[in-house]
């Protein structure tokens, strides 16, 4: 337990060094709860409650800590602009020194409920960034919202960082690639083996080109995106020896190679767990 206390004193003073102020009353209070249950889960390397709750150095029952850790979740005014976007840039602030990747994906979440989250990854982790919730089965999110969440995400990021964006099948939408293409950012998403590409002005599939398994991958730059052709993207058939089948992607780099590389980096993680 002594060790729990000196890292309880320690996230709470960089957490209110981050701030800039000393927060009093009921935000000094929700900030205490906040720094136990960073404490909780750095000292368990648990997300469950009550192996959480165990680790908090705080007097109290165990059943005590834990129904304050809920109260503090479903609080209202614990709201994200303050007990959550500080640290947030802070975490992207010193990520930019290198590349920031930035992975976008869907999935269930609680109760009936689907998220569209965009986290960044960091060392085999992925640190959200920006979420958005709704009621809802498993599926897709429209691109619409896709772009909604992603130029919130763009104000977050320092002026000048190099970020790539990668993405599943789900965000390969035009308007969503011409968006990222917008910030300067480079990108790899998966696409559907029937998505409509256009080169000098001839439609054709990427199973038309794909190599067979295990062959060299196939690249094309500057190809017209869907059957609207609203979107240049380059693309690439890749179908790896160890693959049951191959895998298309559209992209913003100039080689399958750096396609790949960065691509891969998805399998590192699963950002909702």
């Amino acid at each position: 337990m002594p060790n729990c206390h000196k890292v309880y004193r320690a996230i709470h003073q960089a957490l209110i060094k981050v701030l800039g102020f000393d927060v009093k009353g009921n935000q000094a209070r929700h900030l205490n709860v906040m720094v136990g249950f960073i404490c909780g889960i750095v000292q368990s390397g648990e997300v469950k409650l009550s192996e959480v709750a165990s680790e908090i150095p705080k007097a109290g029952q165990e059943e005590s800590k834990i129904m304050q850790l809920r109260r503090w979740l479903k609080n209202e005014s614990v709201d994200i602009d303050l007990y959550y976007l500080p640290y947030i840039k802070q975490i992207l602030k010193a990520l930019a020194r290198q590349t920031i990747v930035l992975i976008i994906d869907g999935s269930t979440t609680g109760s009936g409920c689907i998220t569209l989250m965009v986290s960044v990854l960091y060392k085999g982790r992925a640190i959200p960034v920006l979420w958005m919730t709704r009621k809802g089965k498993k599926g897709h999110f429209p691109e619409a919202m896709h772009i909604e969440l992603i130029r919130a995400v763009q104000s977050l990021i320092p002026i000048g960082a190099d970020v790539i964006c990668l993405g599943d099948g789900e965000f390969d939408g035009p308007g969503w690639l011409t968006t990222i293409k917008g910030f300067g950012w480079h990108y790899v998403c998966r696409t559907s083996k029937d998505a409509a590409l256009y080169e000098e002005g001839e439609r054709f599939q990427l199973p038309e080109v794909c190599p067979n398994r295990g062959g060299k991958p196939v690249y094309i730059g500057g190809l017209e995106f869907t059957d609207k052709r609203s979107a240049i993207v380059n693309a690439v058939a890749w179908w790896g020896s160890s693959h049951k089948n191959p895998i298309f992607w559209v992209t913003s780099f100039e080689t399958a190679y750096e396609a790949h590389f960065w691509y891969c980096q998805r399998f590192r993680i699963e950002t909702l767990l």
